[in-house]
Parts: C-alpha cells; sequence; structure tokens
C-alpha cells in the first residue's frame, strides 16, 4: 500500500478506496514511523481519539497553475494535500474563473487513552517504509496567493478561515503538551483532515483513519502542535469506533470459564463474580428520563495489600480493551484534573483524566485514601465522580459555563467499607476461607490465557452491545414484584429497583439471551437478596 500516491488516488478515488479497504490492515501505521522519516503524501493509517474540534478551513479544491515559458494552462486538485503544487516555471492561477473554494473539517486526535497493550495495533507491513527524499515540487504559500478578496470567501463564515501559513516567529513559540488524557511516555497525536464532512464525529469519538500524512511545510489549521509533532493526515477512510478484539467464534462455555476465574480471583465469592461480569457488560444504550444501561459497581471489603487491588486490576485489563486504574489518595484527589478546560488564548480544549472514549473502565482504589483532609480541588473532584456515576455526564469547563458531555464508563469503586461515592451496586467482597494473594494472582494469570483469553474478550465486547427486549407479558409480573418489595421494605428506592431491572437485563445478556426470561428475573431477584443480607 506504499506505492499510492495522491496522484494515482485522483485518477480513480472509487478504485482507491476500495483497494484500501480491501488492504486496511496492510496500510502502515503512522505510530510505527518517527515523523522526521515520514516522506510527505504518503498513504498512513492512524487510529485515535477525537480530543478537540478546530475552526474548519477553506482549501482550494481546484485551481490552475500557468507555464510561464509556453503560457500552457493546467488543471489541479488541492484535495489531500497540505499546500497547493506548483512546479519550477509555473505561476497560480487563483481567479474565480479557474478556482473554487471549499470546506474541510481538521480533527485533533491523540493517541486512545487507556487503551491496554493487547488492544495495539500492529502493523503487519514488514517492507521498508517511505522516507523522505527531496522534490522538485515548490509548494507555494499562501501569502503569496493573493486570496485575501473577501469575494473568494462565502460571507457569514467568520469562524472559518483560508489556508495560511505560520511564520516561524509564530510557530517557534507552539506548545508541544500533546493534550493526552492519560499520558503514558509513547503517546501520538495526528491532526485529521476531513473532507466529506461527517456531522455525526463528535469529541471523544474514536476514529480509524487512512490518509496521505505530511509532517513539514505549511500548517493549515488553528492547531498549537506544529506538523512535526502532531502530523497532518489528510483522511481519504475513515472508521468510527472500530472494534478492538480479535473476531473469533466465542466457546458456549465462555461464560462458565470466565465466571470460574473471576470467582477465583475475588478470593472465592461467587456471587460478586456474577455482579462483576454483569459490570463488564454494562452499557449506556439510551437516555430518557435516567440514563439506560450503566452498572456502577463498589466492591467494598476488600484486602487492604496493595498487591491485590493492582493485581485484580492487571487481570481485568487484561480482558477488556480500554481501561484506567486511579488510585484514590489525597494526594491524586487535590491535585489530579479530571475535567477538561477550554483554553480561550489557545483556542483549544486542555484535556482531563475523565476524557474518555466509550467504555473506557475506571477502576478507583479507594483504599488508597489516607486520613486527612480534601482541599477545594478534592471536593470537586469527588463531585466529579459523584456526577459520572449518577448522570454518566462530566461537565466540561468552557470558563463562563459548563457544557455537559454524555459518557459511557463504567466505574467500579474498590473500597474497604462502602465507598464515598455512590455507586449502583455494593457488593461486600466475602472471602470463601483464606488465600495466598500472590499465588490466587498468578493461578488466575495461569488460568486465563489462550484459547480462553480472546473467547473472553470477544464475549464481553459482543454481549455487551446485544439488542434487549422485555416481553409484554413479563411486565405486569416484574411490577407485581416491585409492589411486593416496596411492601417488605419501605426504604427501597426509585432507583434500587431501576438497578435491578438493569441487574436483570445484564444477567440475560450474560447467558446469551436478548430476551428477559422468568428464571432470569428470578435469578437476578435472588442475587439482589443475597447482595443486600450482606450489607
Amino acid at each position: 500500500m506504499t506505492d499510492l500516491t495522491v496522484e494515482a488516488f485522483l485518477v480513480d478515488e472509487s478504485a482507491g478506496l476500495e483497494r484500501i479497504h480491501e488492504n486496511w490492515e496492510d496500510v502502515p501505521l503512522l505510530e510505527d514511523v518517527p515523523n522526521h522519516d515520514v516522506l510527505d503524501g504518503s498513504l498512513f493509517r492512524f487510529r485515535g481519539m477525537i480530543q478537540d474540534m478546530p475552526n474548519p478551513v477553506f482549501y482550494f479544491s481546484e485551481y490552475a497553475v500557468q507555464n510561464v515559458t509556453t503560457g500552457v494552462v493546467k488543471k489541479r486538485c488541492g484535495k489531500f494535500r497540505s499546500s497547493l503544487v506548483c512546479e519550477e516555471g509555473e505561476k497560480l492561477l487563483l481567479d474565480e474563473e479557474t478556482s473554487v473554494s471549499s470546506e474541510r473539517r481538521p480533527y485533533y486526535c491523540v493517541s486512545v487513552p487507556g487503551l491496554n497493550s493487547w488492544a495495539r495495533l500492529a502493523s503487519r507491513t514488514r517492507q521498508e517504509l517511505p522516507m523522505k527524499e527531496e522534490t522538485s515540487s515548490v509548494k507555494r504559500p499562501a501569502d503569496d496567493m493573493e486570496v485575501d478578496d473577501e469575494s473568494q470567501v462565502s460571507s457569514g463564515e467568520g469562524n472559518k478561515r483560508l489556508c495560511a501559513v505560520k511564520s516561524p516567529s509564530e510557530t517557534s513559540g507552539m506548545v508541544t503538551d500533546l493534550h493526552c488524557p492519560i499520558p503514558t511516555g509513547r503517546d501520538a497525536a495526528c491532526v485529521v483532515h476531513i473532507y466529506d464532512v461527517d456531522d455525526n464525529l463528535k469529541v471523544n469519538d474514536v476514529v480509524d483513519v487512512v490518509g496521505f500524512v505530511y509532517v513539514s511545510g505549511a500548517d493549515q489549521d488553528d492547531v498549537d502542535v506544529p506538523p512535526s509533532l502532531a502530523p497532518r493526515l489528510h483522511a481519504v477512510a475513515v472508521r468510527r469506533n472500530p472494534s478492538m478484539t480479535i473476531n473469533v467464534d466465542v466457546s458456549p462455555s465462555v461464560r462458565s470459564d470466565l465466571h470460574l476465574a473471576l470467582t477465583q480471583l475475588l478470593l472465592g465469592d461467587h456471587l460478586a463474580a456474577d455482579y462483576l461480569i454483569c459490570h463488564l457488560l454494562s452499557n449506556v444504550y439510551s437516555r430518557r428520563d435516567v440514563v439506560l444501561g450503566k452498572f456502577s459497581l463498589n466492591l467494598c471489603n476488600v484486602p487492604l495489600d496493595p498487591l491485590y487491588t493492582s493485581g485484580l486490576y492487571d487481570i481485568l485489563a487484561s480482558l477488556v480493551p480500554r481501561s484506567h486504574f486511579f488510585p484514590m489518595s489525597l494526594h491524586n484527589m487535590n491535585t489530579s484534573d479530571l475535567v477538561p478546560v477550554k483554553d480561550y488564548n489557545t483556542n483549544r480544549l486542555k484535556t482531563g483524566l475523565l476524557q474518555l472514549s466509550d467504555r473506557t473502565h475506571f477502576v478507583i482504589d479507594e483504599t488508597k485514601l489516607e486520613i486527612g483532609k480534601l482541599q477545594q480541588r478534592g471536593v470537586q473532584n469527588v463531585q466529579v465522580l459523584n456526577t459520572l456515576l449518577s448522570d454518566q455526564t462530566v461537565n466540561y469547563d468552557f470558563k463562563f459555563y459548563n457544557v455537559p458531555f454524555h459518557m459511557n464508563i463504567p466505574v467500579m469503586v474498590l473500597s474497604e467499607g462502602k465507598s464515598l461515592l455512590h455507586c449502583d451496586a455494593v457488593v461486600r467482597l466475602t472471602p470463601d476461607g483464606s488465600f495466598a494473594i500472590a499465588e490466587t494472582l498468578e493461578a488466575v494469570r495461569s488460568y486465563l490465557k489462550e484459547p480462553l483469553l480472546s473467547h473472553a474478550r470477544r464475549y464481553l465486547s459482543e454481549s455487551a452491545t446485544q439488542e434487549f427486549v422485555i416481553p409484554d407479558d413479563l411486565t405486569a409480573a416484574i411490577q407485581n414484584d416491585f409492589v411486593e418489595m416496596r411492601r417488605i421494605d419501605s426504604k427501597i428506592t426509585p432507583d434500587e429497583m431501576h438497578t435491578h431491572l438493569v441487574l436483570a437485563r445484564l444477567l440475560a445478556l450474560s447467558h446469551g439471551q436478548n430476551v428477559l426470561t422468568k428464571d432470569i428475573w428470578d435469578r437476578a431477584s435472588e442475587l439482589e437478596r443475597l447482595r443486600r443480607a450482606r450489607l
């Protein structure tokens, strides 16, 4: 795929797209190549999360050049390029008769935050990647284009601008912060320019993009990170929220096998293992008066040994593509920037820890919370976490007002006593006998090996997104059960009844059923009875 150039693609875009989609996995990964080795105009693939959406820019989709010697005029296309191409001995013709101004939308993307090592892309291309070389083409800066005439820019589009080159004095002070929510030391950033604007793309979406990349020359957008650090990728194909698990046929016994492993991980607690599987499948599927599908979990009475909480997280991270472990210490609560903030000086969205893509599992270790005082930021961070838990919303700070961003983040809290955060289900861990933590964790790791590991990953990914139906004939029985529950215990709240219904849905999905049955409903009711009896 390294032989496909912009010129060849523009000759027959349909054939080029067909070839790209057929060989998607063989397109070289941008992260695999040092930016200084990237040849401008080469075809690359980048997978990342949309961290910010800069203003749209104008470009010349069509323009003309004239040979200064012969006077011959040639039409050229400006798509998928960082600047206009004007060969030596040619001059640009940018009048209304020879040029067409169009719009493209830049998206600032960063490495997917919280992406676990097993879910990272591995390039299948083993041949030598394209390297920089000198060309005879001269890229003409927009300052020489004489396009400032208002007649060439549609009126009423003040928030959009024509491509313009920043001078060295303007770029020398650019920041080098890549705005990654969870920095890892090997993060990458990329500004993706999309020509056929997709209104469905939004901040925090994960995109898998193939396009032509430029790391030098004109800087054509409002992004404060230079192309040498955040290459500009001019997209020809985009896949939104791609699957990150291997496509395998899931074994029928995968749930029982996974339940056995999680029971061992939870020190022999079968009840906690059932709730953990349901939590791992939780997925916000609708928003009405309440958020439908969320199922946050508080596992309390966990061992205070730090080896246990970190080991438990590591095993969960081997099962889900994206996750993050947050030790809830006083220091972290008082110093962490959880919420993204709009910086009007740079017109950028400064990231925060909770700027995450959908279904990034967030594990909070509350056992790290020591005695001390929460400062103002710490108190605010507790409020932020509780809002995430209750509404699956993070209010981004735009200085003069907050902008609510809907999230889909499964949150689990590990704590000694009941958490100070408000989770949907609190399960008191009850070990079945005595366990040596180090040996227990090692035994679970030894059990969760291939092919079970790939089956479990696929099972969790597919089951979480299945359609689900509650039959009409079961609705009346559920309502009667709720009435009886309230009669027995008047303290049961509507939220608890809603959580009960969510548990039944997740339990059914975990057993491969997309229609709620009376047996599953009764089993969910029994799990809830056993859970409450422990508190």
